[in-house]
């Protein structure tokens, strides 16, 4: 029975644990659903969606940065323990901590960096803000982008900057935002046993590992 390897958060923002190395020498990870995950998160179904999309059409561009080229060990049947599960924290903050995240401090607020990729550094703050490497939220790297230098804020410490912020919303991914999760656990009579999910401000949930279509 292969041994897990300890928790890490893909490109795709799901947490995995590698459970083998396929035939392509790529690591094959398991996420918080007991489902078989490339390197970069993704799964078969949407994988093989993708390189059917290619053929067909040459120009089509993935909503990832996955570079995959086939689903090899995604197939698979591994035996592993499932009372092995990594036991983790509520809060994203706090759940990137545990992972070894980067930090750094911003101004007066402290951020750990969940994602980084070619296209952009996702950083969350305690109170569950995602924002960008200069602590800016979405909405005002917007107004960075299609503004120009003489844009104001409040603050006075906001460093100007023209970073992308690019969120995956993938099902089981820590970045689904708290209505549609809400609305899952309903249908799923969730709430009415006494299961809660804690909504963190910025779109961020703490709990991993509902079904939440984006």
């Amino acid at each position: 029975m292969p041994q897990l390897g300890p928790p890490v958060l893909l490109p795709s923002g799901r947490v995995g644990r590698q459970i083998a190395q396929n035939r392509s020498d790529k690591p094959v990870y398991l996420d918080v659903e007991h489902k078989l995950m490339c390197p970069h998160g993704e799964r078969a179904p949407t994988l093989m969606a993708w390189l059917s999309a290619e053929r067909t059409d040459p120009n089509y561009t993935r909503p990832s940065g996955c570079d995959c080229t086939n689903i090899d060990g995604l197939m698979s049947e591994y035996a592993y323990d499932h009372t092995d599960d990594p036991n983790l924290p509520l809060s994203l903050y706090k759940l990137l901590g545990a992972l070894g995240a980067e930090q750094k401090t911003v101004g007066s607020r402290p951020q750990r960096k969940a994602l980084d990729s070619a296209e952009s550094e996702v950083w969350v703050q305690p109170a569950g803000t995602i924002v960008c490497a200069h602590g800016n939220t979405r909405k005002m790297v917007a107004r960075m982008v299609n503004g120009d230098a003489s844009t104001r804020f409040r603050c006075k410490s906001i460093q100007y900057c023209q970073c992308k912020l690019y969120i995956p919303r993938r099902n089981g991914s820590v970045f689904a935002t708290t209505s549609k999760r809400r609305r899952v656990l309903r249908a799923k009579g969730g709430m009415a046993h006494g299961q809660e999910t804690k909504a963190l401000s910025g779109g961020a949930v703490a709990q991993v590992g509902d079904e939440v279509v984006v």
